[in-house]
């Protein structure tokens, strides 16, 4: 059984930064020449799967994330530093989506794999090294949609309030919120349940089911069973 968890989050990666336009003409010299530096570029924005995190809440506080923008080129022929790559780390099994082109980005699948998602605008040319200084580029800017599919091999499914939280947290080592109110769970929490002599099995409890679950309601229709093979 297999259920999916989704956040959306904009990420915006680092402008570049200007070139310079400037003239030295030291006292041994008798006409001035160019001796602006290029602007550095601006941070990438990258994502990497990181095995010790397992669902996408975070992502549902905070949604905008932005790279470090590059520093502008100086005079004699200083060159501004690259902006700070941001690094987001998203658990192992997120799928990543480009909301506005409506196309997958990438799967991870292992961790530790890392993916550009944005990519820093380019430092502009100082004029040191082209006849006049050029402007620099903006970084890329998009709109995500993350998918992470939760697998598990018991879904505890019914009612809101009816105990799924509490028996999860009897069985196995989870910890997940109990009290006596409904939709005390909001997203699927995963444990593991130990059974003495056979082994274990991860279990999941999912929100509480409500009228029109089966049209896309609450969590509704969006976890799957997928069957076991033959034994």
């Amino acid at each position: 059984m297999w259920f999916v968890d989704q956040a959306e989050i904009v990420v915006k990666a680092g402008d570049g930064g200007r070139g310079c336009a400037s003239f030295a003409q030291p006292p041994y010299i008798r006409y001035p020449y160019p001796d602006g530096g290029d602007g550095g570029d601006g941070g990438d924005v990258v994502l990497v799967a990181d095995p010790n995190i397992s669902t996408l809440l975070d992502f549902h506080f905070k949604h905008e994330f932005m790279a470090g923008r590059g520093a502008h080129g100086g005079s004699n022929k200083k060159t501004g530093k690259r902006g700070e790559e941001l690094v987001i780390r998203i658990p192992v099994g997120t799928v990543v989506w480009d909301q506005e082109a409506g196309l997958a980005l990438r799967d991870f699948t292992r961790a530790g794999e890392r993916a550009i998602v944005a990519a820093g605008g380019r430092g502009g040319r100082g004029n040191a090294t082209v006849p006049e200084a050029q402007p620099s580029g903006p970084g890329e800017r998009r709109r995500l949609k993350l998918e992470l599919k939760l697998i598990a091999d018991v879904g505890i499914i019914g009612f809101p309030n009816a105990g799924k939280s509490s028996l999860l947290a009897r069985i196995s080592t989870a910890r997940p919120k109990v009290a006596a109110y409904p939709f005390t769970t909001r997203y699927p929490v995963l444990g593991v349940v130990n059974v003495e002599q056979r082994g274990s099995f991860v279990a999941c409890d999912v929100p509480g089911l409500i009228e029109g679950a089966h049209e896309g309601r609450g969590l509704g229709i969006q976890f799957d069973f997928v069957p076991l093979p033959p034994a």
